[in-house]
């Protein structure tokens, strides 16, 4: 269940305000998340850090979640030789949710050397990785594979003229 959990949520961060000078202060703090196993079910979230700079997940197993990591409004962020098994949803970067990409949006967030094991069929993970409305994003040396995975690799700019870039 989601008992002592906030939304559904295991490890999560407050959304910045919607002011640009206090979301860009809040973005300027590094977090660093490493050597963890984070054990759920389908109804709840593993991770989700909103606004952040040069943050680190590194070392970390998701397992029977519904989504691994939401990563949204972050910047210069890196996910490394992390394990996701049996999620509904994979790894997610993005923009904060109702706002302008063009201000709130994840630029270079890199995934690497990470692996995700997708549910079998006949309830499929969505995606593996999924960048939505982010510059520069990387996935580089990481493994999808398992029974069944709708997207892989799913990218989408949102017809943004700020969203470049993507390795």
């Amino acid at each position: 269940g989601t008992a002592g959990f906030t939304n559904g949520i295991m490890l999560g961060r407050t959304r910045p305000v919607l002011d640009t000078v206090l979301a860009n202060v809040q973005v300027d703090t590094k977090i660093k998340i490493r050597d963890m196993k984070i054990f759920g079910s389908s109804t709840l979230i593993g991770i989700e850090l909103q606004g952040c700079f040069g943050v680190v997940y590194e070392n970390i197993e998701f397992w029977d979640l519904g989504d691994a990591a939401i990563c949204n409004f972050q910047i210069n962020g890196k996910m490394d030789n992390c394990y996701v098994s049996n999620c509904v949803r994979g790894i997610y970067v993005g923009y904060l949710p109702g706002l302008n990409p063009s201000f709130y949006q994840s630029n270079h967030f890199r995934i690497l050397s990470t692996r995700v094991l997708c549910l079998p069929s006949p309830s499929p993970t969505t995606y593996a990785f999924k960048f939505v409305g982010v510059s520069g994003g990387v996935v580089d040396h990481c493994i999808i594979e398992g029974k069944q995975c709708v997207n892989g690799i799913d990218f989408d700019g949102e017809n943004s003229t700020v969203v470049k870039d993507f390795t």
